[in-house]
């Protein structure tokens, strides 16, 4: 056979196959990238709680108004409340300031404590403040501005403060739960429903509070208001609501 006659065998090619490490390095790197993406969009129920509150999402609310009875149950809020207003009535009790003053305030009649930009921890219910503890811009009391040197004022109430009335500004709060009498308004005028002891739960709020005695057209009464928007909020009752966007 001369050369221009030899043959040539062709030998197909063995499909290459992943190894068995290689496959495991890539259902794990999926899954890890799956979960990262999975809790950048959602909150993580488990360890929501312990890094801080999430604030909701503005196009998952509406516009709510509630005005109800006065609070059932103690209220905790914590972190940044741009405003708070307390009108604390008479009995001895001290403020504590920047851990190394204090102020007395007025065995009798009305104080007026304003709070500007405050960072921290306050607990009350329908009688008295029950703890009081962060850093605040601003503090004045009856009129009388405090300042500090470090920009920031530390803020403590050594003991439980009656109050007249409270007033929140620009917070979120996760959750309120109580027994109901009264009237809630949702985006505006669109739907009102009147609350008879009924179980209310407001979750994701963000607004503002007022809370003890309300004056409304001349008349006081004691009551609690909140105005701003919500995620969610559910009534039971003689009847089950649930209103959510």
């Amino acid at each position: 056979m001369g050369l221009g006659e030899q043959g040539v065998t062709v030998v197909p090619e063995v499909p290459r196959k992943w190894l068995p490490g290689k496959r495991w390095v890539f259902a794990i790197f999926f899954i890890i990238v799956a979960l990262l993406l999975f809790f950048g969009f959602y909150e993580n129920p488990i360890t929501g709680n312990i890094i801080g509150n999430k604030l909701p999402n503005i196009n998952e609310t509406f516009n709510i108004r509630a005005n109800i009875n006065e609070i059932g149950s103690l209220m905790e809020i914590n972190g940044k409340i741009g405003e708070i207003s307390i009108e604390a009535v008479g009995e001895e009790n001290k403020l504590i300031v920047e851990k190394r003053s204090s102020i007395d305030l007025p065995k009798t009649g009305v104080t007026n404590i304003n709070i500007q930009n405050f960072s921290g921890d306050i607990s009350f219910d329908k009688d008295e403040i029950t703890k009081l503890k962060g850093n605040a811009l601003t503090l004045s009391i009856n009129g009388i501005p405090t300042s500090s040197t470090n920009g920031t004022i530390g803020i403590t109430i050594n003991q439980g403060l009656t109050y007249r009335s409270i007033e929140l500004k620009e917070f979120f709060l996760k959750k309120y739960e109580s027994q109901s009498s009264g009237k809630i308004n949702f985006n505006g005028e669109k739907l009102i429903l009147k609350l008879d002891n009924e179980s209310l739960k407001i979750e994701n709020f963000l607004g503002d509070l007022k809370t003890g005695v309300l004056t409304n057209a001349g008349i006081q009464k004691t009551g609690l208001i909140f105005e701003g928007i919500a995620g969610d909020v559910s009534i039971e009752g003689d009847f089950q609501f649930n209103f959510q966007k």
